[in-house]
């Protein structure tokens, strides 16, 4: 399996294919270099703890297309199986014209998860918990953003959503079928 090396641990990375048209397909070399890039923004960085803690806690990433199963769902969105500590990072989304740096924000926030399931015992159990440790991951995420130099306006970004609690909400039952149940949280998803 191939592998990129974030802060001096080899993090292997996969490629997946879930349900999906027909004419679905991974650019595995280009995507290959979009994430050696972003380990070495994050490289480049001399981070302290926690957000160098975080960074440690991430044990894989699956780069995926289409909806892939996770618990009794299907999920088109990126997301973080927090008890393997697998980010599943969706391609499209990955490809987005982002710099190393942007990603590796995103990357850092869904480690910062993995932290929180580690340090509580385990997944959110309700929506309202869901949303208070997705504003905590934003706010890791806007301390790795200043570390990294990102520009004002991505930090300002990150700071309009963290603030905005309808589009978190939004954000977290984004992505699976109405009637599915949130392995997370056990939280039903609203038709």
């Amino acid at each position: 399996m191939d592998a990129v090396t974030i802060l001096k641990t080899a993090v292997p990375y996969r490629f997946l294919v879930g349900a999906s048209p027909a004419n679905a397909a991974i650019d595995r070399d280009a995507l290959r270099g979009e994430l050696a890039a972003m380990a070495a923004a994050v490289n480049a960085v001399a981070w302290a703890p926690p957000l160098a803690d975080a960074f440690a806690a991430m044990r894989a990433i699956t780069v995926f297309v289409g909806a892939v199963p996770f618990g009794q769902a299907m999920l088109q969105r990126p997301f973080t199986d927090q008890a393997t500590a697998d980010f599943y990072w969706q391609a499209d989304e990955f490809a987005q014209e982002w710099t190393p740096a942007y990603r590796a924000t995103y990357f850092l926030h869904d480690c910062w998860h993995v932290i929180q399931y580690q340090r509580d015992g385990g997944s959110a159990k309700t929506i309202d918990e869901m949303v208070q440790r997705e504003v905590e991951a934003v706010d890791m995420q806007i301390a790795a953003a200043r570390n990294l130099a990102c520009d004002d306006q991505f930090i300002h970004f990150l700071t309009n959503y963290r603030n905005n609690d309808a589009a978190i909400r939004e954000r977290l039952q984004s992505g699976y079928e109405p009637g599915a149940v949130c392995t997370a949280c056990g939280t039903t998803k609203q038709a």
